[in-house]
């Protein structure tokens, strides 16, 4: 009897530390920063305007992520979320638009879809975890 060979379970806790890498790559440097900051490189996280918990659908949806540094993250989810809205009204407000619209809303993430957004990831390609993500919920209908 011939052994079949099993692929790993991706999982999206996986999948998440590749998107993560590639927002950071991405941003560089504190984008949402209220102002002025000189964080190093090394410092960026990446923040989600929309908290992964109760919006997972959004949770690999590159307008939904920003580098920030972890002092104006913390104040994003601890103390101050409005700058953060502002700073979203103000650099992408159709996106902010759509994401408000699908805020909430269950998509299911298949292995297929969770390796293709791990290849997208991997080659920083943003656009195309964009696209994917963005049919997961005409796709839901």
């Amino acid at each position: 009897m011939i052994k079949r060979r099993r692929t790993a379970k991706l999982t999206a806790a996986k999948v998440q530390v590749e998107f993560n890498a590639m927002i950071r790559r991405r941003d560089k440097y504190c984008m949402v920063n209220y102002g002025s900051c000189d964080a190093p490189e090394k410092d960026i996280q990446c923040s989600h305007f929309y908290s992964v918990k109760g919006n997972g659908g959004l949770r690999f949806y590159p307008y939904n992520a920003w580098g920030q540094c972890s002092r104006h993250h913390l104040i994003h989810h601890n103390t101050d979320s409005y700058m953060y809205a502002k700073w979203m009204e103000t650099h992408c407000p159709e996106e902010l638009a759509w994401m408000e619209s699908v805020r909430g809303k269950p998509v299911r993430y298949t292995q297929i879809v969770l390796r293709e957004i791990l290849e997208a990831c991997k080659a920083d390609d943003c656009e195309r975890v964009r696209k994917i993500v963005r049919g997961l919920y005409v796709a839901e209908c």
